[in-house]
């Protein structure tokens, strides 16, 4: 099982890379990034891990949102089982809980995956998942290799 699980973090890599090169497959490859890590998480059965990176964007809220004095925040992060993508906050939101020890807490009401981000966001979160990514991968490593039994 292990080996399965080498196999799928070295095409991660692979993938990671080739895609931090080649804007015009980045977003074809974080999605299928995605696709991997949740295989990973749903064999070991991971819902622990999350990283959080910078905040890649903020947007206005459309006029008819009724939030025209605030905006949406997009903070790249990586939460599993789903992946690569973003904690989707309100600006005030964010500034008051960016300090808290805990805010990652907040990562499973708040996320979205990459995938389901809007095309600007998208844009802008790219050089953040690759980071992220590089982050993931040893924190996937050890679970592989410390002998612990996929759950499935």
């Amino acid at each position: 099982m292990c080996e399965f699980v080498s196999t799928r973090l070295a095409e991660i890599r692979r993938l990671n890379e080739a895609a931090r090169h080649s804007a015009e497959h980045s977003e074809a490859d974080i999605v299928k990034i995605n696709e991997m890590i949740g295989q990973i998480a749903s064999l070991w059965d991971i819902a622990d891990i999350v990283i959080l990176g910078e905040v890649a964007i903020q947007q206005p809220y459309v006029a008819q949102s009724g939030q025209s004095d605030s905006a949406l925040v997009y903070q790249a992060a990586v939460v599993l089982p789903s992946g690569l993508g973003a904690l989707l906050w309100d600006m005030e939101e964010y500034l008051s809980c960016r300090h808290l020890p805990d805010r990652e807490r907040e990562a499973h009401r708040l996320f979205s995956a990459f995938a389901a981000c809007d095309p600007g966001p998208r844009k802008a979160l790219l050089p953040h998942m690759h980071t992220l990514c590089a982050e993931l991968l040893p924190l996937l490593e050890r679970r592989c290799q410390s002998g612990e039994q996929p759950s499935g």
